[in-house]
């Protein structure tokens, strides 16, 4: 069975993903890639000629749009399918490429597999034109993937009540051994504590408005004066609104933020393994990796209820809260709540998390897609 999986670039989280379908006996596995780097994602570098996989690039143009999406458009891309044959043609999303596979389809007789990791939330305001194609893209996939409750759902919105098209669930997954603590690294980290209040709460991620950094900042505003003192707010990452962010700080005497900026990919377990707590307040947030971060850290976590990964992976009162990501009151409850857990509540917190996360694993994800494409393989 001869797969493909077509890919904007790689990410180097889903190497080892990939490595894993390509060991699988019986598949040709191929990942196919339509730009070797993106704009908007300089620190994602991945050496071509030490990939435990086949890959390769089919030139195209790739337009940037905004800050954090590029668009890329491959037109060699349909005739290479029906060149070389795919037996199944693995999408991500409704792309140009899932549009080429469907030619591919009506035309050659090949398979596709539509992988999907986006919500009611990030979709929601999508046109009638655009719904309209993904509505017939679906129904002639021969299989779909999803990445957990929320994308199913969206998924489910577009099939008829009828549909026999077979679903199969693979999460993101994370190298997890990174995110465990370290005991060799400890200096590192007490040298990392030095710089920060007695507690931290962390941020991970672009500074961007769907990731509410903004919400955060008032909602760490409302904290007690005295928690304040003790508890500082770190962010890591860089994104446009750095400025507004520092602004803001001054303007409401907001002392003890902390804007890290990129961290070197080899320091960012660190700041996980100093802190306190984890909160991400995205308005609209497919399937965030720093979930899994915090959570294989031993972190709880409050997260937005308009996360793809949230549901799965964040018990209510266990492990963290899932929030209203708009209601800035009752998000700072919650914080006080978990920074007042006691050491046994927070090694609670860390078994249950541990118990989650290990479903995020490759060996699961990868058979999920081989699954898929097997499956594919059997429908007309």
């Amino acid at each position: 069975m001869k797969v493909w999986m077509i890919q904007n670039v790689i990410a180097p989280y889903r190497i080892k993903l990939f490595e894993r379908m390509a060991a699988e006996p019986g598949v040709n596995f191929e990942v196919i890639l339509l730009a070797r780097k993106m704009k908007n994602l300089p620190h994602w570098k991945v050496d071509f000629q030490q990939l435990p996989f086949k890959a390769k690039v089919i030139p195209g143009a790739n337009i940037q749009i905004g800050y954090e999406r590029i668009l890329c458009l491959n037109p060699g891309l349909l005739l290479r399918m029906f060149l070389e044959r795919p037996d199944v043609v693995i999408c991500s999303g409704f792309s140009f490429a899932t549009i080429g596979a469907f030619v591919y389809r009506l035309l050659g007789g090949g398979r596709y597999v539509i992988w999907w990791e986006g919500t009611e939330f990030t979709e929601g305001t999508r046109s009638r034109l655009r719904v309209t194609v993904r509505w017939l893209l679906i129904r002639f996939a021969s299989a779909l993937v999803d990445a957990g409750k929320l994308s199913k759902q969206y998924l489910r919105s577009l099939l008829p009540s009828n549909s026999d098209i077979p679903f199969f669930t693979s999460y993101n997954c994370i190298e997890s051994s990174r995110f465990r603590p370290d005991p060799l690294r400890s200096e590192e980290l007490t040298s990392l504590r030095e710089k920060f209040p007695g507690r931290t709460i962390l941020c991970v991620g672009q500074l961007v408005e769907r990731k509410g950094v903004l919400k955060l900042l008032e909602v760490y505003g409302k904290l007690p004066e005295e928690t304040k003192k003790d508890v500082g707010l770190v962010f890591v990452g860089k994104g446009p609104l750095e400025g507004e962010i520092r602004s803001y700080c001054k303007q409401h005497e907001l002392n003890n933020v902390h804007l890290e900026g990129l961290v070197a990919y080899d320091r960012i377990p660190l700041y996980y393994w100093m802190s306190d707590l984890f909160v991400i307040l995205s308005t609209e947030d497919p399937n965030p990796l720093v979930i899994f971060e915090a959570l294989t850290a031993g972190l709880p976590v409050v997260c937005s209820n308009r996360l793809g990964n949230a549901v799965d992976f964040v018990n209510n009162g266990e492990n963290g809260f899932v929030v209203d990501p708009l209601h800035a009151d009752q998000i700072a409850v919650r914080i006080i709540e978990i920074l007042g857990w006691s050491t046994s509540q927070r090694e609670r917190s860390a078994a249950v998390s541990a118990g989650l996360v290990a479903k995020a694993n490759y060996d699961d994800a990868a058979a999920a897609f081989i699954d898929a494409s097997r499956t594919a393989m059997a429908r007309r």
